[in-house]
């Protein structure tokens, strides 16, 4: 007795239905547990939307800390001397060499 590939597969959909109740079956299956994957990661992301919010709110709440005030207001009168043109800066070397030698 030899199997046919082809009589076997007719028998299974036989057995269970159509072939397009069976495709049928299988899409809702699918989608059944795509629409419950999509609703996790949308709820994740919903939590870690709300989470940043929070965050960002208590940062603003707490004000600047001191030591960023006191980085800012040294910053505004320390210029690095590169920030000079170079006339400037040859020139307030050049004050510093003679009153050396004074």
């Amino acid at each position: 007795m030899t199997i046919d590939g082809a009589q076997t597969a007719r028998d299974v959909y036989d057995a269970s239905g159509t072939a397009a109740d069976h495709a049928r079956d299988m899409y809702e299956r699918l989608l059944a547990l795509s629409n419950q994957v999509g609703a996790a990661y949308m709820e994740a992301y919903e939590r870690t939307a709300a989470g940043i919010g929070d965050f960002q709110e208590k940062v603003a709440a707490a004000g600047v800390p001191d030591w960023l005030d006191a980085g800012a207001a040294w910053q505004k009168t320390a210029a690095p001397p590169s920030a000079m043109s170079p006339s400037r800066s040859t020139r307030q070397l050049s004050a510093r060499s003679r009153a050396a030698r004074s």
